[in-house]
């Protein structure tokens, strides 16, 4: 059975529209990626259209069952120290990454929509898989750009108030996390190919193909991107949300190969419609053998309904793939998975 995806995220960036209407002068920002008052991807990308948008809404989508009980993941050390690593997918785009003694965890998302109200837009189809009471001491918080999947108000400001961490974020985010009630000095903010290192590790802010906005006034007001966590030479990456493009060989190019690399691997029905900005297995695939990582875990499936495809689509779809090309080292995550293992350059 298919169901309408309806208007009610439309009526919801009506009403978050009015509160930018008042920050969205161009200003005078010094990226070679900011051109004419906007953020710009490395390759042209078209804007969808108000009219596309529209008709993306009022479609047809699989129908996905309303609540899944899940396996939870194990409790997690309260760091991991010396030369290993563990990586707990929590749900959507959320992980936790521990390594080098310290805890990083990724677009956090821990309230029930992806939506600035609750009674509008998808809903989660599962619990947490790592309970918010059962984290660790966050030492940093990576968030990609500012969609509401990704950057969740909520659990930012629970994240704050609990653990005061680093939020690390694309050029002109800062505003949105200050507004969420976490001070500037907390909040680093980096353009593509930048890093911010401390005494343990450097994170680098990588290009991904994308685009940001919190309202329909703020569309590429600011930057979105991937991470690299280099931990001695072992490296993490985190693509954050993307489409296919160069900036997969880029990144290998300027950074080397990935030890672990954390892909997108759904929301891409319609493919007309969604293919410059989400991947598909296929393109996830492909940016695997891009980045020449030596595992590959999929992510951005199985908790939100934001496109058609039915659930198990993702899952199903790379699978598959893998069979056909023979590649063993790309992991989809079952409810409750984690990974660990050595994080020394051999």
């Amino acid at each position: 059975m298919k169901k309408s995806l309806g208007l009610g995220k439309l009526l919801s960036l009506l009403l978050t529209s009015l509160v930018s209407l008042l920050s969205c002068a161009t200003k005078n920002i010094e990226s070679p990626n900011y051109k004419n008052g906007r953020f710009q991807n490395l390759e042209p990308v078209k804007d969808k259209t108000f009219g596309e948008l529209l008709e993306f809404w009022k479609g047809d989508r699989e129908e996905w069952p309303d609540w899944i009980d899940v396996k939870e993941a194990p409790k997690v050390p309260a760091r991991n120290t010396g030369g290993k690593y563990r990586i707990t997918w929590i749900n959507h785009a959320s992980f936790l990454i521990q390594m080098g003694g310290k805890n990083i965890i990724t677009d956090p998302h821990y309230t029930t929509t992806t939506f600035p109200v609750d009674f509008m837009g998808p809903s989660r189809v599962h619990k947490p898989l790592l309970a918010f009471e059962d984290l660790p001491a966050i030492d940093y918080v990576f968030i990609s750009h500012d969609h509401y999947d990704h950057m969740d108000s909520g659990t930012i400001k629970m994240l704050h108030k609990k653990f005061q961490p680093k939020f690390l974020v694309g050029l002109e985010n800062a505003g949105h996390l200050r507004g969420f009630g976490v001070p500037r000095a907390q909040i680093i903010e980096l353009d593509w190919w930048q890093k911010y290192s401390d005494e343990q590790m450097d994170f680098h802010f990588v290009p991904v193909q994308h685009w940001s906005r919190r309202s329909l006034l703020d569309t590429k007001k600011a930057l979105w991107g991937g991470l690299v966590i280099d931990f001695k030479g072992f490296k993490i990456y985190h693509g954050g949300d993307s489409g296919y493009g160069k900036h997969y060989l880029l990144t290998k190019e300027k950074l080397g190969i990935m030890d672990v690399a954390l892909l997108p691997i759904g929301a891409y029905e319609p493919r007309d419609f969604m293919k410059a900005f989400h991947m598909n297995p296929s393109d996830a695939m492909q940016a695997h053998i891009d980045l020449e990582a030596k595992k590959s875990i999929g992510m951005h499936f199985g908790t939100f309904q934001l496109t058609y495809e039915a659930i198990d689509d993702p899952k199903n779809r790379l699978e598959r793939l893998k069979k056909e090309k023979q590649i063993n080292n790309f992991f989809v995550p079952e409810y409750g998975d984690f990974w660990e293992g050595d994080s020394v350059r051999l």
